[in-house]
Parts: structure tokens; C-alpha cells; sequence
């Protein structure tokens, strides 16, 4: 018993020690620089080296050959000869304003000027005739509240419509739309049940369908088992005629 004690001490040493670094293991960089090498420890700084090619793009950029800055003055100088410069024929056409069409007019004012002729101007006959209010004959209310309501009135009926008399064809189509000899109007809500029904008898096969269906009392039965007489039925002539394919697409079998 001692010696499975030392073995399990020894066991649990073991086991604590660290893990041990293998051969010709590197630690981590801790610089931001990638080198070969590692770099020398000393007091000296960092040596930057810049290429041509960073030189190059570090250079600003040129201004295009002929390109001249912002003027130093909002006042721009005219020259002498630009003063005394004369137009040609071409420049002062395109100088001119648009002209307007022949027939165009422009906006009316506010106010409309009437002609001197419109006012002197005197009325035709038909125009006379025209201006006239429109009468109605026949009104027998006139009151301001019936004046313009033309179902108000009564209308006076002529001798001869009263005597009138309608033709044939009149008569015939003023006669209401008779219904189908077999039209039966809508029922009442309240149906009333005739004596002869209330004392009817109802007949041995009525009270036999009126009888409700008894329950299958063997509910367990398996409904998948395949009877008997179903295992020995023999399919008929017709049946197997129906199921065999068609001639045409019967094919015998070739023998080697």
C-alpha cells in the first residue's frame, strides 16, 4: 500500500510541472517592424530609409502649363482698343432682342376699355327679341316659393285630352303583366301545418328508416385483415380481358 501512495505522488508532480518549450522555439515579435533579423539593442533611433519611388509620389502635384490663379482684383481692367472696338454686322444681329410674332397680342389690363362704337352700338331686332325674358303659360301659383319649381303648379288640361280616347295598341300595353299559371306567392313566416298532416299515420317502412343505425358493438376488429371468401375470389372473364394490356402493344418474347 505504500508504494501505489509514492507512485500517486510522484504521479501528481509530474503532472504539475509546465509544459516545456520545444526545440528551436521563436517568441513573438514585440516590435511593429518586419525584419530578417532582429534589430541591434542600442540607444541609437531608427534609421528611416525613403526609396525613389516614395520620394516621387511624396512630390505635390504640378500645375498644368499655362494656368493662371484667381485674379488679384474684382475690377477688370478694359483695354483701350477693347473701348473703341466695333461691332460687326453678325455681332450686333445676335444683340438684338426676339421680335414677337405678327399676330401676337399682349395681356388685357384690369380694366377693359370699352370702344366708343360699342357704346353707340344699337340692337338688332332678333337681338331685341332674344333678350326677352321666356314666359310660361299655365301657371296658376306664382308664389315666390313655387316660382321655380315647375312640379308645383297645376297645368290647365286641354277639352280635347279629356275627351280623348286611347287606340287599341294603348289599351294592350296599359294592361298589368299577368303571372306564370304556375306562380305560387311567398310563403307566410308562420307555416301553417294542415289537419290532414297533423293526423296522418306514418307507414311501416318510414318507421323503419326512422329507426337510428345500432353502433358495431366489436369496435377492435382489424379493419386491415383480408377475409376468407376475398383470399378465394376468382376474377371474372370480363375483368381479366379489361386487364390485360392492349394487342398492339403486346410483344413476344424472342427465343435464342
Amino acid at each position: 500500500m505504500a508504494g501505489d501512495g509514492e507512485t500517486k505522488g510522484t504521479r501528481i508532480v509530474d503532472l504539475a510541472q509546465p509544459k516545456t518549450l520545444p526545440p528551436g522555439y521563436v517568441e513573438d515579435r514585440r516590435s511593429v517592424y518586419w525584419v530578417d533579423n532582429d534589430p541591434a539593442t542600442g540607444g541609437k533611433p531608427t534609421t528611416p530609409v525613403v526609396t525613389a519611388r516614395l520620394e516621387e509620389l511624396a512630390r505635390s502635384k504640378t500645375m498644368v502649363e499655362g494656368y493662371r490663379g484667381d485674379r488679384p482684383s474684382p475690377i477688370w481692367k478694359v483695354q483701350t482698343r477693347a473701348m473703341t472696338a466695333e461691332t460687326s454686322p453678325r455681332v450686333t444681329a445676335l444683340a438684338s432682342h426676339k421680335t414677337v410674332v405678327r399676330d401676337f397680342k399682349g395681356d388685357r389690363s384690369v380694366r377693359t376699355v370699352v370702344p366708343e362704337s360699342a357704346k353707340k352700338a344699337e340692337a338688332t331686332p332678333r337681338i331685341k327679341e332674344l333678350s326677352r325674358a321666356k314666359t310660361f303659360h299655365g301657371l296658376t301659383d306664382t308664389s315666390p316659393q313655387h316660382i321655380w319649381d315647375w312640379t308645383s303648379p297645376e297645368w290647365a288640361v286641354s277639352s280635347a285630352a279629356k275627351s280623348a280616347q286611347c287606340s287599341e295598341r294603348v289599351d294592350t300595353l296599359s294592361h298589368a303583366k299577368q303571372t306564370h299559371n304556375s306562380f305560387k306567392i311567398a310563403r307566410d313566416v308562420l307555416w301553417v301545418v294542415a289537419p290532414v298532416t297533423l293526423k296522418a299515420e306514418a307507414t311501416e317502412r318510414i318507421q323503419k328508416l326512422a329507426v337510428a343505425k345500432e353502433k358495431d358493438q366489436n369496435l377492435s376488429r382489424d379493419f386491415y385483415k383480408v377475409t376468407n371468401s376475398a383470399k378465394h375470389a376468382v376474377a371474372t372473364s370480363r375483368i381479366e380481358e379489361l386487364c390485360a394490356p392492349l394487342a398492339r402493344k403486346q410483344r413476344q418474347k424472342k427465343i435464342v
